[in-house]
């Protein structure tokens, strides 16, 4: 895979000058000074598990998705046989537990036997009720606990909130507030309005931004907080020894069924990406003109490609006021699109969707009312009219390809300065 080294001129134009014209129209309030050796930090504030205790069940989020059915994001152990019961106003029943993937172990984490689950229940008599009960028959339990339920119902004729969103993975230990407000600019000027930030821990001055963006932009910026799992080591083991990357995909399970009947579009993408459409028009009227011609789309899938800049581009950057895009007007593109599903990302018509993964498309809803049983379809996009670009560092003109002692070195490095205040983890417990 060579290098191709190219003046990027449409995308370095639109992204700087809409991008950095977005920025000067919110002159910066936030003064923050870089200290490598004292940085004052402070984290996500979170009550986010119920937990059911002695049987290893931690319940995050219920959706409401249909006036007979409610989803459940929860995360168990592999193979537990603990039964999960509900109660909602004066119905009770079971939860019906289906691995959040295809398999219940993925392929890259099967050590980690604590895993994602989803919680179903049906039942044509499902009350109006915001509150749902969960509990498990243990002679030794609690009597339940409570979850509040989302309604994401889309009712005829709906009229969403916001066309476009993004949902990010939870970011953990995270100092680099740079990355957001690339992210923000770039999403904000294609269109999004409404955004997903899953959170375990950063620095305060990555709240500062979060802050300024929400308060300064038109777009919805919610927080969710999504902790490392409560455990009392005088009781039990730290399950967190055994989830794999906090349930990432769990998390996205989780956000789109929280973008249901609130966001039309939903982007998974990571902070470090952004979708470059050969056109010239945003992401959000490609996807509306995609869509289109193919009404019944459920998903989306972009191919991606690594774009590298130097180090050096961006080491001027102390504050937020010194930050220019104009570095982007100069960049390296590897000559090489990969094949999907590899680091290839999707955009989601929340409503249409049950399972998800951050890289593959899945079996899709099925078309109410279909007399065929029908399923809305996955589609795909051509990278040669819309393209995930995966920005890297780039060192002497060269991708790295595997991780350095440099690397190394910086991870020891970031964790010894900063201070990360993690997400609480108390909640209640059976």
């Amino acid at each position: 895979m060579g290098l191709i080294k190219k003046k990027v001129s449409l995308f370095g134009i639109i992204v700087f000058l809409c991008g950095f014209g977005f920025y000067l129209q919110r002159p910066p309030t936030i003064d923050i000074k870089i200290n490598k050796l004292n940085y004052h930090n402070k984290g996500a504030k979170a009550v986010p598990y119920d937990v059911v205790r002695n049987n290893s069940i931690f319940v995050h989020s219920a959706f409401r998705v249909s006036d007979t059915e409610i989803r459940i994001s929860l995360i168990r152990r592999h193979l537990s046989r603990t039964t999960l019961h509900y109660k909602l106003g004066d119905t009770r029943g079971k939860v019906v537990i289906q691995c959040a993937l295809d398999k219940c172990l993925d392929f890259f984490s099967k050590p980690c036997n604590m895993i994602g689950n989803i919680g179903i229940i049906k039942n044509d008599t499902l009350p109006d009720h915001n509150t749902l009960y969960l509990y498990v028959l243990s002679p030794d339990s609690k009597p339940w606990v409570s979850i509040d339920v989302k309604d994401v119902r889309v009712r005829p004729n709906h009229k969403y909130p916001h066309q476009l969103g993004v949902c990010v993975q939870p970011i953990y230990l995270h100092a680099d507030y740079t990355l957001f407000i690339n992210f923000f600019e770039f999403w904000l000027n294609q269109g999004a309005t409404k955004f997903y930030i899953y959170r375990e821990s950063y620095t305060a001055e990555v709240q500062e931004i979060l802050d300024f963006y929400e308060q300064r932009s038109n777009a919805s910026i919610e927080l969710i907080d999504w902790s490392t799992l409560p455990y009392d080591d005088k009781v039990t083991e730290n399950f967190n020894t055994r989830v794999y990357r906090l349930e990432m995909m769990l998390s996205i399970f989780d956000c789109i069924h929280r973008a249901r009947s609130h966001v039309k579009f939903v982007a998974q993408t990571d902070l470090d990406e952004m979708v470059y459409v050969h056109s010239g028009i945003t992401v959000a009227q490609v996807v509306e003109k995609f869509v289109s011609k193919r009404p019944d789309t459920a998903s989306i899938s972009f191919q991606s490609q690594r774009v590298a800049f130097e180090p050096e581009a961006i080491d001027s950057f102390t504050s937020p006021q010194t930050i220019q895009f104009s570095y982007l007007e100069n960049v390296q593109i590897e000559n090489y699109v990969f094949p999907r599903p590899l680091y290839s990302k999707i955009i989601y018509r929340p409503e249409r969707v049950y399972r998800v993964h951050s890289h593959k498309q899945k079996p899709a809803e099925l078309i109410p009312n279909s007399k065929k049983f029908s399923r809305y379809s996955n589609a795909i996009i051509s990278s040669t009219d819309a393209v995930i670009l995966h920005m890297r560092l780039a060192i002497n003109g060269h991708f790295r390809m595997e991780k350095h002692d440099d690397y190394k070195y910086a991870c020891k490095i970031r964790t010894s300065i900063h201070i990360f205040f993690p997400a609480q983890t108390t909640g209640l417990r059976i």
